[in-house]
């Protein structure tokens, strides 16, 4: 496939081809550093994407949370009742919500790592347009200081996705043994 403003083919969406694009000036043009109007508005625009990027966790974690209370509510008025099987749709609901949780965790996830991409092609094409900053060396220092103290990592995306998969299995069961215990008493 031909980029239909130049002759070369287009790349494949990866970090690779967002690195290149970034950090990787026109041969034409003179080397000249950024204007400082032109770093105002990478700075403004890489800004304005970590920000979107920290809303997308922020909406997910209160929307999860929400889910996980009418969940908790459901499950506590289902124990009142002594899980009678003829309250099985009830049950079937808490299911219904975690499976919706676990798509909804999905998209969120999504969604910020769109924002934090585009926060990281801008900032990688500022620390190559002013390298004597070194901003691409202390990512690297930290990342790598941060990686040897916690070793162990669990993405937070992870545990909220095998949090609604549980909640969303254990409803189904939970629906399906009522269910089961209502035509048991109907034979």
């Amino acid at each position: 496939m031909l980029d239909p403003a130049s002759e070369e083919p287009l790349r494949p969406p990866t970090r690779e081809a967002l690195s290149d694009v970034a950090t990787h000036f026109d041969p034409v043009a003179a080397p000249s550093r950024l204007s400082p109007a032109e770093l105002d508005i990478l700075q403004r625009e890489y800004a304005q994407s970590a920000q979107l990027a920290t809303n997308a966790e922020t909406h997910r974690s209160t929307v999860m949370s929400f889910i996980f209370t009418g969940v908790g509510a459901i499950m506590y008025a289902l124990a009142a009742v002594k899980f009678a099987p003829r309250y099985w749709p009830i049950a079937l609901i808490v299911g219904i919500l975690g499976a919706f949780a676990v798509v909804l965790g999905d998209i969120y996830h999504e969604r910020w790592m769109f924002y934090m991409m585009l926060a990281r092609g801008y900032r990688w094409r500022i620390a190559a347009a002013a390298p004597d900053v070194r901003l691409e060396k202390i990512r690297v220092a930290a990342k790598a200081a941060h990686r040897a103290e916690f070793t162990r990592r669990i993405p937070l995306y992870a545990a909220w996705k095998w949090l609604a998969l549980g909640i969303a299995i254990s409803g189904f069961v939970c629906a399906a043994v009522m269910l089961f215990g209502l035509l048991a008493r109907s034979k």
